[in-house]
């Protein structure tokens, strides 16, 4: 973790999603501002008073100079903690591991939900859960529902609160991920 903390952090982001300490800190002020459009929804701390649960690290890599190869595109780097867990030459990929990354980190860490695979909506006091597989629709079907009057909850996860006499549907609002195939 020392290499990565060495480098030269455009932004060093801490959210808190589910109870869970999230920090993500990345090279470049461009993908910085990705990742805080997509976790915009979600409550975030200042340094000084967050101690991390994990830490995912974005490095981009910068165009070679002089490159003379017309495929020769930057390779960027995620990290989970100090392991890399992804390369791409592709910039939106990041988004898509910080995402893949987060919702693994939290399956594997939050026990103080039933969390599941859903989209979530809301309608009239009453929750409405619509589990499926990836990319069976799950998105489209719940971004369809909202434009009907549903209040949206997320396209993620359904989370289930049973702590306590009545089940709770609990947001996670991150905003929706269509999925080209």
């Amino acid at each position: 973790m020392k290499e990565l903390d060495a480098l030269d952090w455009a932004s060093d982001f801490r959210y808190e999603l589910m109870g869970r300490r999230i920090r993500i800190r990345v090279t470049s002020e461009k993908t910085a501002d990705g990742v805080h459009n997509l976790l915009r929804s979600f409550p975030r701390h200042a340094p000084a008073d967050f101690s991390e649960d994990v830490t995912f690290s974005l490095v981009m890599g910068q165009p070679l100079q002089g490159a003379r190869l017309t495929h020769s595109r930057p390779i960027h780097s995620f990290y989970r903690d100090d392991v890399q867990v992804g390369r791409s030459t592709q910039d939106w990929f990041m988004f898509r591991l910080l995402e893949w990354q987060t919702n693994l980190f939290l399956g594997e860490n939050v026990n103080d939900y039933l969390l599941l695979h859903a989209g979530a909506l809301s309608r009239d006091g009453a929750g409405l859960v619509l589990p499926a597989p990836s990319e069976s629709g799950k998105t489209s079907l719940t971004m369809a529902l909202t434009r009907r009057g549903f209040g949206y909850m997320s396209d993620e996860f359904g989370v289930v609160d049973a702590s306590g006499p009545q089940r709770m549907l609990r947001p996670f609002p991150k905003p929706f991920s269509i999925k080209n195939r």
